[in-house]
């Protein structure tokens, strides 16, 4: 019996042994994955590039943290990368400068299956071309946890033979480029990064024990692109619009090369839209070597290329829809009022959608995209209260009506079969206006087709009544240029700095 009990005893405490050292294991696999990249001796023990600066891992605190040890002839590198989404890898690219192309890329990019691998390919000019084996690496660690993408591996300083693809980091100094994203739909590897990589301000080398950090790096391509864009659409496409929507009556009696001065001035600016959007299109076309590469209709930058291409095809539309145009008195006149104010309309919206758009993958300030929706809501409320104005003195435009027929036609009575003036004098004699028919108030306060001239656009005759609220009119529109132009110029020195 006691012999038995013996037995049992020693089960038990094989038992309870297994469990203390299966928890033991399980405990220091946690902690092992837990502290795969630290902060831990930046710029003492290891080299360290910190975004923000100055990050602490165990506080979470950092958006990326890339460490580095020389040992011997290779180099321990050590990624960690918040990710959010559908991010499935964190790359980090040698460059010879701050650009894309020409890059050794190293990336820890997680599977379908979940698991994470070491990826390496080089981008060639903006395209990213994996390569076939991860040769010259060894000891690779990885892990997911608390929203982050990590992974250690060490990696031989040069590999004989492999110069263009395998830099050297022995020799020379390099720009230090880091990017998330989605993997490929169509195979394991790096697909187009979500945003604007990350870039060191300065060359590093990898055999020093220093702290570096750097930021979002914009291209001259991609300023130029935003800077234009901004000019064109939201500049010169908002005015040209309310000044012929809002104001074709505001100038009767003055006129610009024979012109109507509405006119005058919203054919000079949608041209110059033209011109900016045309050149800015043709810039970033270049910049990233043709079209966006389809990833998914997640992809901000997908999304934005795509509506931009239509934005694009719509702008050049309008104008060419405005060349050809028929007469004024032509039946099929209304056909082109409606279609020039929906094109126009529907590419302008557009446009201000992809600006948010282009703001995000920019990565700009978040107070920006706030400064801009103020600028929205301040476009919307100007129409409304031009429209409040149209529809509180539309009485006073029958009025107006009434008056022109009435100017009109006392002119006509007071002249002879042989065109001269009633009773010699140069002055005009008022007629009895009761013997007059006045325009009815039906007739007066019809509203135009969209995009209608009313008193024609391609010559001035002067003739047309001024406007109600003249004044209030004008000092509404000096506002809404004057916080227009503001606004714009404040986008464009952040795209600037950027």
């Amino acid at each position: 019996m006691s012999s038995l009990r013996v037995l049992l005893y020693s089960q038990d405490k094989i038992r309870f042994t297994r469990t203390l050292t299966l928890l033991a294991i399980l405990f220091s696999i946690k902690v092992k994955a837990g502290a795969l990249v630290t902060s831990d001796g930046c710029g003492h023990t290891k080299g360290c590039f910190q975004n923000p600066m100055d990050c602490d891992s165990s506080a979470n605190t950092c958006d990326v943290l890339i460490t580095w040890a020389r040992n011997g002839n290779a180099t321990s590198f050590g990624i960690m990368g918040q990710v959010q989404g559908q991010q499935d890898y964190m790359a980090i690219g040698f460059s010879h400068d701050k650009h894309m192309g020409d890059d050794d890329v190293w990336a820890c990019l997680r599977l379908a299956d979940g698991s994470i691998t070491l990826d390496h390919s080089n981008n060639v000019d903006h395209s990213n071309m994996q390569l076939e084996s991860t040769i010259g690496t060894g000891n690779f660690e990885s892990t997911a946890i608390d929203g982050t993408i990590q992974c250690t591996f060490s990696r031989l300083n040069k590999m004989q033979g492999y110069e263009s693809t395998f830099f050297d980091l022995a020799a020379k100094e390099y720009f230090l480029l880091l990017a998330r994203g989605q993997r490929s739909n169509s195979a394991p590897k790096l697909s187009i990064h979500d945003k604007l990589p990350i870039v060191s301000h300065d060359p590093i080398n990898f055999a020093d024990i220093s702290s570096s950090h750097g930021s979002s790096k914009t291209s001259a391509a991609y300023k130029a692109h935003g800077i234009l864009m901004l000019i064109g659409w939201i500049g010169c496409a908002s005015v040209a619009i309310v000044l012929a929507r809002y104001f074709k009556r505001m100038w009767p009696t003055k006129s610009i090369f024979g012109l109507q001065i509405w006119f005058t001035f919203h054919r000079g600016l949608m041209v110059a839209n033209v011109c900016c959007f045309s050149v800015s299109f043709v810039v970033i076309f270049a910049s990233v070597s043709g079209w966006v590469p389809y990833n998914t209709t997640n992809d901000v930058i997908f999304v934005h290329a795509i509506i931009g291409c239509v934005i694009v095809a719509l702008g050049m539309l309008n104008p060419i829809m405005a060349f050809f145009r028929p007469k004024l008195n032509s039946k099929d006149r209304f056909v082109f009022n409606w279609s020039h104010w929906a094109i126009g309309t529907s590419s302008h919206l557009l446009a201000v959608v992809n600006v948010f758009l282009g703001m995000d993958t920019l990565s700009m300030p978040s107070y920006s995209l706030w400064i801009f929706a103020v600028w929205l809501l301040l476009h919307f409320a100007f129409q409304i209260f031009m429209e409040v104005l149209n529809c509180v003195y539309v009485k006073s435009d029958a009025y107006m009506s009434y008056r022109l027929y009435s100017l009109l036609k006392s002119y006509v009575n007071l002249q002879d079969d042989t065109g001269t003036e009633r009773g010699g004098s140069c002055a005009m004699q008022p007629v009895q206006q009761e013997k007059l028919e006045p325009v009815s108030e039906s007739a007066g306060t019809q509203r135009p087709s969209p995009g209608d001239d009313t008193n024609g656009d391609d010559e001035f005759d002067g003739i047309t009544p001024r406007q109600p609220m003249a004044q209030v009119r004008f000092y509404a529109l000096c506002s809404y240029i004057i916080i227009t132009v503001g606004i714009l110029v404040y986008l464009i020195i952040e795209v600037i700095l950027k």
